[in-house]
Order: structure tokens, then C-alpha cells, then sequence
């Protein structure tokens, strides 16, 4: 998503300590990048960039895997593709980890014709009881409403009063050109402006 992030509209997150979706696999992209010790002009070249200001600024979201990783940055920074693969396998071990432990939510998302707008409850209540207080008052407002578990997952509640959970499991996808990341729920109930 491009645009300012408004904080005090955003749904606020908890942050789970101890859960970081992809902190392996962040971690070896970002000291490879930090090893990186050729030209930034032929690194910039090599990835099919003129402008080395968008350049900087795209290799910066390259490595927080943000935005799809070029595979030619990948090569040119050394990353080995074996070695994301079992980072990846060490960021779901991570991921289930945090799934079996109780979860609690801090508040919940209202979904609104063109933006979100949130409920918080007045401390952060296990999963059980967060989806019954947003499942009341979606039942009263007839609104659809989002329960966030930190990065983990989120729970919709549907006007219809039916619920889906949704896991933010750590998964890559290796096309051609790039490597995608999916799995956290990074623009999720937070409101922007363009």
C-alpha cells in the first residue's frame, strides 16, 4: 500500500515478543545485503534500475520483505535460495509455536464502506472472549468485523454471525523474477492517505 499511514485510524496490532513472521529469513537477507561490499551503482544496474534514489529506497523494502525480491538483487547479494528455503522452515517452526499458545486481542476492526474503524476493549481479552464481545456486536450493529491476533492470524466476524479464521502462516512463492512473501497481515485494518 503507498501513502502515509494514519497511526490514530490504524488498528493497532498487538505485538507478540516473541513471534516475528519471517525473523529468520529477514535475518539472512539482511546480513547478506549488510555484507554487500561491491558498487551500489552496479548492484543498482544489475537489477534494472536507473534512479539510484528509488533504488536505495526499493532495496530498503526489498530487505524488511516488504515488496518481491528481485531474484538478480537475491544473486548479486549472495543470497542462497537453499538456505531461504530452510529459513523458511525455521520461521514456521517459529509460526507454530505461537499459534498453540493462548492468544488475546486488544480490540477489533470494523469494516467500513472504504476504511476500518476500531473497537478497543478496555484490556486485552483471551480469543474466546474477543470473538464473543465482537460477535455481539456485530449481531447488534450488523457490521463485519476483524479480530486481530498480532501477527499470527484474524478472526472475521460476518454480518450472518458466521466466523473465519485466518492463519498468517510464513509462506515464499519463487516465480522468475522475484520471491514473494506472504503471511502477515502487514496492511490489515490500517488506514491510509493518498
Amino acid at each position: 500500500m503507498s501513502g502515509k499511514e494514519i497511526p490514530f485510524l490504524s488498528g493497532r496490532h498487538e505485538k507478540d515478543t516473541d513471534y516475528i513472521p519471517f525473523r529468520y529469513i529477514h535475518a539472512y537477507i539482511k546480513q547478506k545485503s549488510d555484507n554487500y561490499n561491491g558498487p551500489q551503482n552496479a548492484l543498482m544496474e544489475k537489477c534494472g534500475y536507473a534512479n539510484l534514489t528509488k533504488f536505495i529506497k526499493h532495496r530498503k523494502l526489498w530487505d524488511a520483505l516488504v515488496k518481491p525480491v528481485p531474484l538478480s538483487y537475491l544473486r548479486e547479494i549472495r543470497v542462497d535460495l537453499k538456505t531461504v528455503r530452510f529459513t523458511l522452515d525455521l520461521d514456521r517452526e517459529a509460526f507454530e509455536k505461537a499459534v498453540a499458545r493462548p492468544l488475546y486481542a486488544e480490540n477489533f476492526l470494523i469494516k467500513l464502506p472504504g476504511f476500518f474503524g476500531t473497537v478497543n476493549f478496555e484490556s486485552a481479552l483471551p480469543e474466546e472472549e474477543a470473538i464473543q464481545r465482537t460477535i455481539a456486536y456485530v449481531n447488534d450493529k450488523k457490521l463485519t468485523c476483524l479480530v486481530p491476533f498480532g501477527e499470527i492470524k484474524t478472526i472475521y466476524v460476518y454480518r450472518s454471525g458466521k466466523t473465519a479464521s485466518f492463519l498468517h502462516r510464513p509462506e515464499i512463492k519463487v516465480n522468475k523474477t522475484k520471491v514473494k512473501f506472504y503471511g502477515t497481515p502487514r496492511n490489515e485494518g490500517k488506514i491510509y492517505l493518498l
